[in-house]
């Protein structure tokens, strides 16, 4: 197996996703990536840009090459622009029905509303079947969930009544300080600014009549990613 393919193995690996997965994600036809790491033979280099497309925090020369660290640096991380789609919402797009998509094709739109301003809402678990299902949106980074923002204390990044796509922290190395995440903890569910504090997770808003706010890292019970948004007008 060529480095290139064990390299993409270990993305998906840290993501942890399949390569089918990772294949639907890219947007190549099932068996693309799979095939290739099967029988030891080349990818179109297409499909490899747009491995470094899809998965912005993995170093592309770092893939292409070997050299240098797997994941990009802080600094470029935390300048790293959250892709904004905009949907012009009509009445006959209102009406449109969804064409049958398998769950793979689905990703959950969570019924709560994340308090950008307070800590006051997420107080019990949500299990899929309160989730509404919706198409995944291919044009974003892939994520795991969306959620409906409220209040104005990220403004101007973020709008009340934006929709974020999020996507799950799943290992603490993989957080990314200073961008925006999800922060669900023992007193609710917000969306903030993180930074490294220690114990604690030090949140701050992009607003700058909020001030920031500590929340120690024993009370976190998970934490996501913010990767894009969907704004309506």
């Amino acid at each position: 197996m060529s480095k290139i393919l064990s390299r993409i193995q270990e993305i998906a690996s840290r993501e942890g996703i399949t390569i089918g997965a990772m294949e639907r994600m890219i947007g190549a036809s099932k068996g693309v990536l799979s095939r290739a790491i099967a029988n030891g033979t080349d990818i179109q280099s297409k499909w490899l840009m747009s491995i470094v497309e899809n998965y912005p925090k993995y170093s592309g020369d770092w893939l292409l090459t070997g050299q240098g660290d797997m994941l990009k640096g802080e600094k470029s991380q935390q300048n790293t622009t959250i892709p904004i789609i905009q949907q012009e919402i009509s009445e006959s797009t209102a009406t449109e029905e969804v064409p049958s998509l398998s769950l793979a094709q689905m990703r959950p739109r969570i019924p709560l509303e994340a308090a950008a301003g307070s800590l006051s809402i997420m107080t019990q678990s949500v299990s899929d079947s309160d989730c509404e299902m919706q198409p995944i949106i291919k044009r974003l980074p892939e994520y795991d969930f969306t959620i409906m923002v409220k209040g104005d204390s990220m403004e101007p990044n973020f709008k009340s009544g934006d929709e974020l796509a999020c996507r799950m922290v799943r290992e603490s190395s993989f957080i990314q300080w200073g961008q925006p995440h999800i922060v669900d903890s023992y007193d609710g569910i917000v969306l903030k600014r993180i930074h490294n504090s220690g114990d604690n997770i030090l949140c701050t808003s992009d607003n700058p009549r909020y001030g920031e706010f500590p929340i120690p890292k024993k009370d976190i019970y998970r934490l996501a990613l913010v990767v894009g948004l969907i704004r309506q007008f």
